[in-house]
């Protein structure tokens, strides 16, 4: 009560010797926003990522939460946690608060909370508009849309999304005077620059625009990352360092990026437009930072740990702004992860070939990873499961 007092110049909470207390009628009780559940579980998760246990009641307090309140986040992280693996969860025993398992299952953890992030946020463009006052976000991404079944371009939906939002800020600093500066030795394929080409002029019913010719190719490689190269002694620095920084990444968060072609060609393209903005004293603007670090705090959170990295790998000072699209380009490769998870299975079903179809179907419609059913096998053949050599048995019988 005297610490809440004393945020004010007049006393709050007022105290009466043999009464009690009681709200002064002088003072207007302010709002205070009250931290989201799921906020609050990845602070809970955090502080035990980096310690061994913590005390229940003193974890409690830190988070000004009661004991109550605590049991239902973790009841909550656990069923985060579950949806993913079975095996690992947040354990109370003795008043000591610990995640059981190894330490790669503990660093697997904060993969699964990244995976819930994309699964439970639906990023509304609408809510954005306000930031681009030139141009329609709305009609941008339809175009987007429109545009990528016309050429046949494949992008998920969090790659279209990122796409919008890296399109949107390319149109925003032009328009506002501000040039993309490309390295020497930045090159895209003949294929990618004729596309850029063609959704400029597509693109003029939306924001008349006109691009130099870094812009296109800066463009080109955001449509066909897969496409674009990159050349030269200074490329080849970069590209050495990002496979090195990708394997600290794996070590500390058991998060591995580093056959991800895509994501390893985007960050170096970022990393060289990075050091070239700083050597010319230019910074990217970020609209969409404090939402991203409000709904992606541990996609963020690795965001952070590539900055410094990065700060301490070429001695300068990466921007917050900077570290927001490096979580953009983390949001793409954490939802390309889903499709690297797989798991090869074996079916026991006494019910015949009538509905083998039908059981095939239905366990290969499950979206948490690929299942690849090898064989659905009677009671009788039982023996030949070893030649197959699945994940994982499912039997219909005992």
């Amino acid at each position: 009560i005297k610490q809440i007092n004393a945020v004010f110049s007049n006393a709050l909470i007022i105290s009466e010797k043999s009464i009690g207390y009681h709200l002064s009628s002088f003072v207007d009780i302010p709002f205070f926003e009250q931290i989201n559940t799921l906020d609050r579980c990845f602070l809970i998760l955090k502080k035990l990522l980096n310690e061994n246990e913590l005390d229940f009641y003193e974890l409690a307090d830190s988070l000004y939460i009661s004991e109550t309140t605590l049991n239902r986040d973790i009841l909550e992280i656990n069923k985060i946690i579950h949806s993913r693996n079975r095996e690992i969860c947040v354990e109370r025993v003795n008043n000591k608060v610990f995640i059981n398992g190894s330490e790669k299952n503990r660093r697997q953890v904060s993969v699964y909370f990244m995976l819930h992030e994309l699964d439970d946020y639906n990023l509304d463009l609408s809510n954005y508009e306000d930031f681009f006052d030139e141009f329609s976000l709305q009609k941008l991404r339809d175009y987007v849309i429109k545009f990528n079944k016309e050429n046949h371009v494949v992008m998920k939906d969090l790659e279209t999304i990122s796409f919008v939002m890296q399109v949107a800020i390319m149109l925003d600093r032009i328009l506002k005077g501000n040039e993309v500066l490309l390295p020497n030795g930045l090159s895209t394929d003949e294929d990618s620059y004729i596309l850029a080409k063609k959704f400029i002029n597509g693109l003029q019913d939306i924001v008349r625009i006109t691009l130099s010719q870094n812009e296109y190719v800066y463009l080109s490689t955001l449509i066909l990352g897969k496409t674009s190269s990159v050349h030269g002694k200074e490329a080849e620095d970069i590209k050495e360092f990002v496979m090195k920084m990708l394997n600290d990444i794996n070590e500390q968060y058991d998060v591995d990026l580093m056959h991800d072609d895509e994501f390893i060609h985007n960050l170096q393209l970022h990393l060289l437009g990075l050091i070239n903005r700083l050597s010319n004293d230019t910074y990217l603007n970020n609209p969409l930072m404090e939402d991203i670090k409000r709904q992606f705090p541990v996609i963020y959170d690795v965001s952070v740990f590539m900055a410094m990295k990065i700060q301490e790998k070429f001695c300068v000072k990466v921007q917050e702004s900077e570290i927001g699209y490096i979580t953009l380009h983390l949001m793409s490769a954490v939802n390309r992860m889903k499709t690297f998870v797989s798991r090869n299975i074996v079916v026991i079903s006494p019910i015949g070939e009538s509905v083998n179809g039908y059981i095939r179907s239905k366990i290969q419609s499950i979206s948490e990873m690929n299942i690849h059913v090898q064989a659905i096998l009677s009671i009788f053949d039982v023996q030949q499961i070893d030649i197959h050599c699945p994940d994982l048995i499912v039997s219909m019988v005992p």
